[in-house]
């Protein structure tokens, strides 16, 4: 199922109800959709209280969906919905306290929750019951068809509130072949030593992202060269001084891994394992994303070994 057959079961099934009008898709969804690249990530924003947790109840029961997975401290769920997963959340604004990345929510306008976004690109909107496309910050749509990476307020504030989005904006570089707004760029290298503050496992995490993936391609990027994209990513850690703010055996890990290739493909998944859902695809390639981040050497053979072997 695609986005646009997702908006129109979803505008039908709220036609007439209270979050007619009021359900956004959002973030990644609507980025992809625009650079003509395929999506797994459905996040859909509803300008209501507790919009998020109620929509998912809704629709469990209006479509038939699995059971909801809620999380009420920052008002989102999730639901699964033929074998794709739809995340929900309300519109919010969010408040930082000094050296700690998990914001007080609260409920917030359209306004809000789009400047609360990481970057620009991950801020537009695509209306469910209109189908009609929102860049409130005005800067979206311009960036994403110029590739860049730029945040919504100003940069140091956001990366002074939230050092993983330093890592998630070289990430966006590597992944789509963005280059960064020179501002967003400057206080990024101003930052960097901020990285320190971020739990190892969230470091790895994102470090893995950066060093297992491939140039994708899409609109913007229709000759992705293969196999390029650890070594980029590994060169903008260098240039933004994240490199020199991390443990000596990270960054050994991280040289090692910008001269392998992770390899492992979602139709190697299909060949070996037969016809999958999205949703359990993208949990094998997460888990052999850390197993190959750990282990660079190992090759597809034996990823799929490991991910048979897990039952996953």
């Amino acid at each position: 199922m695609n986005i646009h057959q997702l908006r129109i079961t979803i505008a039908e099934a709220i036609e007439g109800t209270e979050f007619a009008g009021k359900v956004y898709f959002a973030g990644g969804a609507v980025r992809d959709l625009l650079i003509h690249r395929q999506t797994e990530d459905f996040d859909l924003t509803v300008e209501l209280p507790r919009g998020g947790i109620l929509l998912a109840a809704f629709l469990h029961t209006k479509l038939a969906s699995g059971e909801p997975f809620n999380y009420p401290k920052f008002g989102t769920a999730y639901i699964n919905y033929q074998g794709i997963t739809i995340e929900f959340v309300m519109t919010r604004r969010e408040l930082y306290n000094p050296g700690n990345r998990n914001p007080k929510v609260d409920f917030g306008s359209l306004q809000d929750d789009v400047f609360r976004r990481d970057f620009t690109i991950n801020s537009l909107l695509l209306s469910v019951s209109g189908g009609n496309l929102v860049d409130l910050t005005k800067m979206g749509l311009r960036d994403l068809n110029d590739g860049l990476i730029r945040t919504p307020i100003d940069p140091r504030k956001s990366f002074m509130e939230d050092p993983l989005r330093m890592l998630r904006a070289i990430r966006f570089a590597t992944l789509l072949g963005y280059s960064f707004e020179s501002n967003t760029w400057d206080a990024l290298r101003e930052c960097a030593p901020q990285v320190r503050s971020l739990a190892r496992p969230r470091i790895s995490d994102e470090f893995s992202k950066i060093m297992v993936s491939s140039p994708v391609k899409h609109l913007r990027n229709r000759k992705a060269p293969e196999g390029e994209a650890a070594a980029r990513g590994f060169e903008l850690l260098m240039q933004s001084g994240i490199m020199d703010s991390i443990m000596p055996e990270d960054q050994r890990k991280l040289e090692l891994l910008s001269e392998k290739r992770f390899s492992l493909t979602s139709e190697d998944l299909m060949e070996y394992f037969g016809v999958l859902e999205a949703s359990r695809i993208q949990k094998m390639l997460k888990f052999a994303r850390m197993a190959w981040y750990d282990n660079p050497e190992s090759s597809t053979e034996e990823l799929l070994a490991y991910i048979k072997e897990k039952k996953l």
